[in-house]
C-alpha cells in the first residue's frame, strides 16, 4: 500500500486526488527536462534543424503558459467562491483541537503565512485559540490569546 491515500486531500485539491496532481507535476517536470536537453544538444552541436525544433517547442510552452495565465484570469471568481467555501467550512466554531491532525496543520499553515487568525477574527475560534494565530518567538511560553492574536481575519487576507 503506498503511503498516500488516494482520496486524501482531494477537497484541497479541486476534487482531484493527491496522486494525479503529484503525476501531473512529475510530467510537466519530464516535459520541461526533456526541452532542456533538447536546447542543449541543439546549442552543442549547432544543428539548424534541432535549433528550430528547441524554437517550436519553446514557443508551444510559452503559449500554453499564457493560455493557463488567462484561465486562471477566468476562473478567478471559482477559486475566491473555493477559498470561500473552505474557509466557511474549516472556521466554522470547531475548538481547533476537535480537528483532525491534516486540518490542523492546514490551518496552521493558512495563519502562519497570512499572519492571520480565524475566518474574520480570532473569535471565530471556540476554545483555546491555536499557537499559529500569534506570533511565534523561540523562547516563548505563553498561550495565544485574543489580545495576542492577529488581528487579520484570514478570508480577507487570502482573496
Amino acid at each position: 500500500s503506498s503511503g498516500i491515500n488516494a482520496e486524501y486531500g482531494s477537497e484541497y485539491t479541486g476534487g482531484y486526488s493527491i496522486e494525479w496532481v503529484c503525476y501531473g507535476v512529475l510530467a510537466a517536470g519530464v516535459i520541461i527536462l526533456v526541452v532542456g536537453v533538447i536546447g542543449w544538444f541543439a546549442g552543442f552541436t549547432g544543428n539548424l534543424k534541432v535549433c528550430r525544433l528547441y524554437v517550436v517547442l519553446i514557443i508551444i510552452i510559452v503559449l500554453l503558459q499564457a493560455a493557463f495565465a488567462v484561465l486562471e484570469f477566468l476562473k478567478k471568481d471559482d477559486v475566491t467562491e473555493e477559498i470561500e467555501g473552505y474557509m466557511n467550512q474549516t472556521f466554522n466554531g470547531t475548538a481547533y483541537n476537535d480537528m483532525n491532525n491534516a486540518t490542523q496543520k492546514i490551518v496552521d499553515l493558512i495563519q502562519e503565512s497570512l499572519e492571520c487568525c480565524g475566518r474574520d477574527n480570532a473569535s471565530d475560534w471556540t476554545g483555546p485559540l491555536p499557537a499559529s494565530c500569534c506570533e511565534s518567538t523561540a523562547n516563548s511560553t505563553t498561550n495565544c490569546t485574543a489580545e495576542t492574536a492577529h488581528t487579520a481575519g484570514c478570508l480577507p487576507e487570502a482573496v
